[in-house]
C-alpha cells in the first residue's frame, strides 16, 4: 500500500494504491477527497483483457445493473441525477461493457460533468469508475427560457447556414465534390435560451464518449 494527496478546488484528494506482490494477483486504485466522496476507482486483475474479442459472459443488462450498483454504493442518491448516455461504439474487440452517464439537472443535461463505469464482459465485476462532478456550480431555473420553435427561429436568424462544397472517397479511390450546408459559425457558439440571442461561450459542452472522461467540444 501506498498513497498521495493533492490539494484541488480547496479539496484535499487522496490517492490510495495497493498492489500485489509482484503483481501477480493485479493491483486497485482509489482516489477520494476529505468529503469522503470517491472520484475514481481502478481495478486490474491478471487476464481482464482475455476476454477481449470474445462473446460476453454477462449481458448488457446485467452489467448495467452492477455498474449501478456500484454508484450507488459509492455515492449513495447520484444515480437520481444521472442519465445513461448508450454507447453505440461498443465492439466485441473491447474486454468491458463501458457505461457513460451525464448529469441532470432540473431535467436539463449537463455534459460537462459526467459519471463513467467499465464492467468486465466476463466476470460482471466493475474494474473503473470515473467521477466527473462540478460541485460548487449553481444553476438558474430554466422555467423562463424561450420555447424550442423560437430557440430553432432565432438560429435561423442569428447564426444560420452557409453552403459549402465537400468530398468523399469512393471505393475506386476517385473523389466526389458535393454541397452541404454548415454552421455559419464555428462550434461555440449558441443562442442563449433567455434572450434569444447569439453568444459565445468560453467552453464548448464536454463529448462523453472520448476517452470516457470527456473533450471539450
Amino acid at each position: 500500500f501506498n498513497y498521495n494527496v493533492y490539494t484541488e478546488d480547496g479539496k484535499n484528494i487522496w490517492n490510495l494504491n495497493w498492489n500485489s506482490p509482484k503483481g501477480l494477483s493485479g493491483s486497485m486504485q482509489v482516489s477520494i477527497d476529505d468529503s469522503g466522496v470517491v472520484r475514481s476507482y481502478y481495478s486490474y486483475k491478471p487476464g481482464d483483457y482475455e476476454t477481449a474479442g470474445k462473446f460476453p459472459g454477462v449481458t448488457r443488462q446485467e452489467a448495467k445493473a452492477a455498474a449501478e450498483r456500484f454508484i450507488e454504493k459509492v455515492n449513495p442518491g447520484l444515480l437520481a441525477h444521472l442519465e445513461l448516455a448508450e454507447d453505440n461504439q461498443q465492439t466485441l474487440m473491447t474486454y468491458a461493457h463501458n457505461f457513460n452517464y451525464i448529469r441532470i439537472v432540473n431535467g436539463i443535461p449537463f455534459y460537462n460533468n459526467s459519471v463513467r463505469v467499465e464492467v468486465n464482459k466476463d466476470t460482471g465485476e466493475v474494474r473503473s469508475y470515473y467521477y466527473n462532478w462540478s460541485e460548487s456550480f449553481r444553476f438558474p431555473d430554466a422555467k423562463d427560457a424561450i420555447t424550442l420553435d423560437m430557440a430553432e427561429l432565432a438560429y435561423i436568424e442569428k447564426l444560420g447556414m452557409k453552403l459549402v462544397y465537400n468530398y468523399r472517397i469512393e471505393e475506386n479511390d476517385d473523389y466526389t465534390v458535393y454541397p452541404v450546408y454548415i454552421p455559419a459559425y464555428e462550434s461555440n457558439y449558441y443562442i442563449d435560451a433567455f434572450t434569444g440571442e447569439k453568444i459565445k461561450a468560453d467552453y464548448g459542452y464536454y463529448d462523453i464518449y472520448y476517452g470516457g472522461a470527456g473533450r471539450l467540444a
